[in-house]
């Protein structure tokens, strides 16, 4: 799973929290990051930024589990196996 199709997954469940205001990244995008807990969110307009910023997408092992596509109960074999067994990156022309 990439990353727009993760983002896109937790936005059809409900899971994370779009800000479309204009924010300020120095202090008050941590204010809502933390305020949110454990909740993923997106800003879509940053003062000075062209372009989005989202935050929180792994802060529980069931988030972690859902971006790579497999049950909470399997985690951690899953992440032990792969530090065993690690697979080079691939680079994209477009993201």
């Amino acid at each position: 799973m990439d990353l727009r199709m993760f983002v896109g997954r937790l936005q059809s469940m409900g899971q994370l929290q779009v800000i479309e205001r204009e924010v300020d990244p120095c202090l008050e995008m941590a204010r809502v990051i933390h305020t949110l807990g454990e909740r993923p969110v997106l800003f879509l307009c940053v003062r000075g930024s062209s372009f989005p910023v989202i935050a929180g997408l792994c802060s529980t092992r069931e988030q972690i589990a859902l971006g790579l596509g497999i049950e909470t109960a399997n985690l951690l074999s899953t992440l032990a196996e792969a530090l065993q067994q690690p697979v080079e990156p691939q680079c994209v022309d477009t993201a």
